[in-house]
């Protein structure tokens, strides 16, 4: 392999700079980009979000783990820290969180004309094909 091609790879990775602290930042908002499974001595779960530009992870606990695993990857999601609860079942303290998603909102595209009407229409046309 000659150099050039060898600098044309780029690791593509779910890293993150930085992760979020609940008790420091009471919510965080951004686009799920990513997850990590298995990371650390407990082998949790690390959900990455787009925040800002930057990559925010997440770390995972059983009741964030099952939120997430309704979360579309590339959805919009707000987490919010409600603070320490005692679990009924155990009487174990855990954090809650509110967790929340919604689609990604569309980007307009430059250069691009189709409206609602026109995509229907396209959408219509290629169903007689069939």
């Amino acid at each position: 392999m000659n150099k050039a091609t060898e600098n044309a790879w780029q690791e593509i990775s779910p890293q993150t700079n930085e992760t979020w602290i609940p008790e420091e930042d009471k919510e965080i908002q951004g686009i799920y980009t990513g997850k990590k499974e298995k990371v650390g001595p407990n082998e949790s779960n690390i959900y990455v979000l787009e925040v800002k530009g930057e990559k925010i992870g997440v770390w995972g606990s059983t009741l964030l783990d099952s939120r997430f695993a309704e979360i579309p990857m590339g959805n919009e999601v707000k987490i919010q820290y409600v603070g320490k609860k005692k679990s009924p079942k155990t009487g174990r303290e855990y954090n809650d969180y509110l967790v929340m998603t919604r689609p990604r909102p569309f980007e307009k595209v430059e250069g691009s004309k189709v409206s609602d009407e026109n995509a229907a229409a396209q959408m219509a046309d290629e169903s007689d094909k069939e």
